[in-house]
């Protein structure tokens, strides 16, 4: 069990936003909850639009070569906010298995299928803008799941609190070349790499790497025609500018 780990229930608080237009924690939830069905049918485990790689595995190791863990990440604290059911991590401790993982899910149908799939690693069901994050965090991770901070500001700050001196904190998310940009009815939010950097550096963090780089819609493209992730993928595709890599430390 983590040190200093406490998440509620999703059901147990409610999510801020203007008018009511955010999804509720318990409704987006249930949002991700009905999505993973969706995307497990279709032989997917990595809740993740910009791909990339051709495949999950070749995605993961795309995306991590931006952290420089090899010969670093060895018997490291690795916590993964959005864990989704527990893919990323298990590929990590395939490749660096002396490594401790941890995460968070919003989703109770992830929680459970992450803690079939993965029953070693430690995660925990609850909203991560309300969890109180553990202890000597070496590598935080977060693929496609900043975007639903409320408080950017706030919360890199805390989980800067919680990292190590020279921890990492490695982010993929979609970005807006125009400014802040939410999606209402998925409760997420697109930010321009100015917003993440002034942030990050307001908590204490250092920019390591950044990249802003190709990607494929393929998978996507796969989505379309036969899932309700599609609802959320296609505005997602059409209000962002793309994918961006961060790689932030604490000095």
């Amino acid at each position: 069990m983590t040190r200093g780990w406490s998440a509620p229930s999703p059901a147990a608080v409610g999510r801020s936003g203007p008018s009511g237009r955010i999804p509720g924690t318990a409704e987006l939830a249930a949002i991700y909850d009905a999505d993973t069905e969706d995307y497990l049918s279709l032989g997917e485990t990595i809740y993740v639009f910009f791909m990339l790689g051709s495949t999950e595995g070749a995605h993961v190791d795309a995306v991590l070569r931006y952290a420089d863990l090899e010969g670093w990440l060895d018997g490291r604290f690795v916590f993964d906010l959005g864990c989704g059911v527990g893919e990323v991590l298990r590929l990590m401790s395939l490749r660096w298995p002396s490594a401790r993982y941890s995460g968070i899910t919003i989703s109770p149908r992830q929680h459970t299928e992450m803690r079939s799939r993965v029953p070693l690693i430690d995660a925990s069901l609850g909203d991560f803008n309300r969890a109180s994050l553990p202890e000597d965090v070496d590598l935080f991770i977060s693929l496609e799941s900043i975007g639903h901070v409320e408080d950017l500001p706030s919360f890199l700050e805390q989980c800067a609190a919680s990292m190590r001196h020279g921890g990492r904190f490695l982010i993929q998310d979609a970005i807006s070349s125009t400014g802040s940009r939410l999606i209402p009815s998925w409760g997420y939010r697109l930010r321009p790499p100015s917003e993440m950097f002034a942030a990050a550096r307001a908590a204490g963090l250092s920019i390591r790497a950044f990249d802003t780089p190709p990607f494929s819609m393929e998978r996507a493209e796969r989505y379309l025609a036969r899932s309700r992730i599609a609802r959320q993928m296609h505005q997602l595709a059409g209000d962002s500018d793309g994918t961006a890599i961060y790689v932030f430390e604490k000095p």
